[in-house]
């Protein structure tokens, strides 16, 4: 292993491993992020090969010194096996990464193989244009696909992208950088009769029950930021076939949306049903944008969607959905936004209402008291039925078009049993618009975000710091030092909403977001979680 290579090159190049059997030569070539050296100080190196189907093998390497290379002999042929590096300091895992399966019994075999520092975030290269409000979906194999969502224009966001980009750590190239334009996001005409070419602020949610179980449902979204202008909000759905980067023809004008919206939320549950809520609509002359404070709910049994209401008080542009398995699907915070006519609003105001939504499409059921009014909180759904809140904007009073509410650091737990909520615990820091990911079952990671927020204020300071949550404990952790100034706590960039993927034998990507500024951010970064 040419460790001193890639040390030397303070990690944006790479080593090889070089390893001499009697039928074949293996090149493990370590490709790290630029933000690390995980090799450094590793007075421990093994690596494992397992196929799957018989007892893993374990070599340790004595530590590489600078400019040396470390080799084994006698591996066993491999048969779809995985290969993976472990270093190690002082008896703690400080350097991970793990293979694609390889097949070889002759000849050279190169493998590059991602390495990174566990729990951390390692940089990967930038999305090829700024995006907020972007969809993505893990493809399996350390593959990531992203797509859409809105760039960056003078003043705020503008109009959608229309690159797509797949991250491959299963078999990554040497800068970490992006296959970009992989595939295509179809078109849609919208109700001015134009062809757009791209989306943003639609949502992508994975179905896992009927027909197109598998498939990601796309509903929705979008050419151009809707506060910017709404006419361009679309009603259209389709499905996404992550497996082979395809999407199909539009469901009928009877199967999709009843109502065009973007930017809203939505979550799937394991009967296949989705329940999208929120987000900004348009009017009936399309000539002004509309806060939706109602739903639809997809049912996978007749493929197509129904309308859903919640009280009178609900929210939505910012209202937070969670999974509730058989119970249904909860609706927590939001905004209202009142009398709405182009050019000021004459009421923001947040909601404490949080309800459940049955499977069934039924309106709304019990009442979950306990939250203060509240809006763009993160909910994360735990294994055993309670739930989490992250951070929101708070505020009792009406948000002026061009003032902001500050940001929460309060976690809130909501006890199935009891069907209320209680404050648990509080994060490091204020965060509104923040993304929280479920890791294991008693751990959250918690990126990005905001600390305040205004209809109309460029004042708010997105954050850039990303914390574990412990749920047992209710105590949190930043990643790395970081405090609400900090430009590099973890995510390459500060970002409102940054999008999130999870790929339980990997870890999350993290990719774009919204900037204080209501711009759009292109960087992407992994948080690695190795297998127990």
């Amino acid at each position: 292993m040419l460790i001193g290579l890639l040390l030397a090159c303070g990690g944006d190049d790479t080593g090889s491993t070089t390893v001499e059997v009697a039928d074949y030569v293996l090149s493990l070539r370590p490709v790290v992020p630029d933000n690390q050296s995980p090799f450094d100080d590793v007075d421990r190196l093994d690596m494992v090969l397992s196929d799957g189907t018989s007892d893993p093998v374990r070599i340790s390497l004595d530590p590489p010194a600078s400019g040396e290379s470390a080799a084994a002999e006698k591996l066993p042929a491999l048969a779809g096996t995985r290969i993976t590096v472990e270093g190690y300091a002082l008896g703690q895992l400080v350097a991970w990464g793990r293979s694609n399966a390889i097949t070889a019994t002759t000849g050279e075999v190169d493998v590059p193989i991602y390495v990174a520092t566990p729990e951390t975030l390692g940089r990967l290269g930038p999305l090829e244009e700024g995006a907020a409000w972007s969809s993505g979906a893990v493809l399996g194999d350390g593959r990531f696909a992203v797509f859409g969502g809105f760039g960056s224009r003078s003043g705020g966001l503008g109009e959608a992208v229309g690159s797509t980009a797949i991250y491959d750590l299963g078999a990554p190239n040497d800068d970490l950088v992006i296959d970009s334009d992989a595939f295509t996001v179809p078109s849609y005409t919208d109700a001015n009769g134009e062809t757009q070419a791209a989306r943003g602020g639609a949502s992508l949610t994975l179905l896992a029950a009927g027909d197109e179980k598998g498939l990601y449902l796309y509903a929705g979204g979008g050419d151009t930021d809707p506060v910017r202008d709404g006419t361009t909000i679309t009603p259209d759905v389709r499905y996404f076939d992550a497996s082979t980067l395809e999407f199909s023809e539009p469901l009928s004008s009877r199967d999709a949306l009843s109502a065009a919206r973007s930017m809203h939320s939505a979550v799937g549950n394991l009967d296949g049903a989705v329940i999208v809520w929120g987000g900004w609509g348009v009017t009936s002359s399309r000539n002004q944008i509309s806060n939706l404070t109602a739903g639809e709910i997809y049912d996978p049994a007749d493929k197509q969607f129904s309308n859903v209401s919640g009280p009178d008080d609900a929210g939505g542009v910012g209202a937070s959905l969670a999974d509730l398995g058989d119970s249904g699907t909860m609706v927590c915070g939001g905004i209202h936004v009142d009398d709405y006519d182009g050019d000021d609003v004459a009421e923001w105001r947040l909601t404490e209402s949080c309800f459940r939504v049955t499977l069934r499409g039924d309106d709304a059921g019990e009442v979950f008291v306990g939250l203060p009014k509240i809006a763009g909180q993160a909910l994360v759904a735990l294994p055993d039925g309670d739930v989490l809140s992250f951070g929101g904007v708070v505020s009792a009073e009406t948000i002026e078009f061009d003032e902001t509410a500050p940001g929460t650091a309060a976690v809130y737990r909501y006890y199935h049993g009891s069907q209320t909520w209680t404050q648990v615990g509080t994060m490091s820091m204020p965060r509104a618009w923040a993304t929280a990911v479920l890791v294991d079952d008693n751990t959250v990671v918690v990126a990005g975000g905001s600390d305040a927020w205004g209809p109309g204020a460029s004042a708010p300071q997105a954050l850039s710091c990303v914390e574990v949550y412990d749920t047992l404990a209710n105590s949190a952790e930043l990643v790395e030092d970081c405090d609400d100034d900090s430009d590099n706590g973890g995510l390459p960039n500060r970002a409102e909403h940054p999008l999130a993927l999870f790929d339980d034998e990997l870890g999350i990507l993290f990719a774009g977001g919204q900037d204080g500024d209501n711009g759009a951010e292109d960087g992407a970064a992994l948080y690695l979680v190795p297998p127990d």
